[in-house]
Formats: structure tokens, sequence, C-alpha cells
């Protein structure tokens, strides 16, 4: 696509996944994605046919980061035994 993205032409996406191998071959990941908007676009279609769901996390790519990590702190915590 013809529009330039940050200031020489690149931008940071952050794009952590949630997904075990078998779920990642079957396409069925859970994607949490941030960054500007313009990049997030250009690389929708792709994450789409990665992915079950994309989450949109808005337009710092460090939240998706932030994100990620609080899905996994509530795994553990749902799977810790007393």
């Amino acid at each position: 696509m013809g529009f330039p993205i940050g200031r020489h032409g690149v931008s940071y996406l952050g794009s952590p996944v949630a997904g075990r191998p078998d779920r990642a071959a079957a396409h069925k990941l859970f994607i949490v994605l941030a960054g500007k908007r313009p990049a997030k676009e250009r690389l929708l279609p792709l994450l789409e046919c990665l992915g079950k769901q994309v989450f949109d996390f808005g337009e710092d790519p460090w939240n998706s980061n932030v994100a990620k990590l609080g899905l996994n702190f509530n795994i553990l915590a749902s799977v810790e035994h007393p």
C-alpha cells in the first residue's frame, strides 16, 4: 500500500498471540494487537488468516504486551493449586 508509516516509512506493532501449537496450525490463535491505525489496517488481513480473533488494544504497541502478560497471569492463577 502506498501510505507512509512513521518518519522513515516504518511502524512498530505489538501482536502477541495466545494459543498452543495445535491452535496455531488450525489458524485459531487469539491475537492481541496494538499500534498505529494505518499499520494495523495494513496487517489485519494477514492476522485474520492466522487467528480466530484479533483484539485491538489501541495505538501504543506496548499495550498489547501488557494485555498478554495479564492474560498469562490469569491463566496461571486459574490453574494454581492451594
